[in-house]
């Protein structure tokens, strides 16, 4: 029987975070299984071991693995004791390293203290690279970073943990200084 082929990824995690596994082109769409009619009955998928350990030093850029075995598989995800022909493909592996730069953005929680007023806020670092798929990125303008002013009353450094937000894979920073200068507040009363 003619089955399509299918491919898993092995070892995924070994990628650094800042790159992404973009595509992986098999050399052939599909395979031929031998063997006797009830053992092909029982073949749900059959697939290619993709391994990226098989990458030498991985970075952007294609490659090509070279006879990646090939299994069949039943429904329960167990192997099937069939001959494949051919029982080995190759692959052209495309890894990519989408990155955007956005402004860090700071979020004021909170009130100063009764007579005084934020002057100005400064930051170590007003930009992030952020590493993760093109969908994700498409969807990020900016990164928050939060303080707490309620009842400051001096100017005040904080060293804040910048969070990474859901589908981001790496940040270029992780922490920023965030330095906040406060003024007297001024009132004046007009009459009439």
């Amino acid at each position: 029987e003619t089955r399509e082929l299918d491919y898993d990824i092995l070892h995924k995690d070994k990628l650094d975070n800042t790159l992404i596994l973009d595509s992986v082109d098999l050399s052939r769409n599909d395979v031929i299984i031998k063997g006797a009619s009830y053992k092909l009955k029982q073949v749900a998928t059959v697939k290619a071991l993709v391994d990226i350990d098989d990458i030498n030093n991985p970075k952007v850029g294609t490659f090509t693995l070279k006879e990646i075995p090939l299994i069949a598989y039943d429904s329960d995800g167990k192997p099937v004791d069939v001959e494949i022909v051919p029982n080995s493909v190759d692959a052209q592996i495309k890894i990519t390293s989408p990155s955007k730069e956005v402004p860090l953005k700071v979020i004021s929680e909170g009130e100063v203290a009764f007579g005084k007023s934020l002057d100005a806020i400064t930051l170590s670092q007003t930009k992030v690279t952020v590493y993760g798929d093109e969908e994700t990125l498409k969807n990020i303008s900016s990164i928050p970073v939060k303080i707490n002013v309620e009842k400051l009353d001096k100017n005040t450094e904080y060293n804040v943990n910048i969070s990474k937000p859901s589908g981001v894979k790496e940040m270029s920073i992780s922490t920023v200084v965030v330095k906040v200068t406060l003024t007297s507040t001024n009132e004046k009363t007009v009459d009439g």
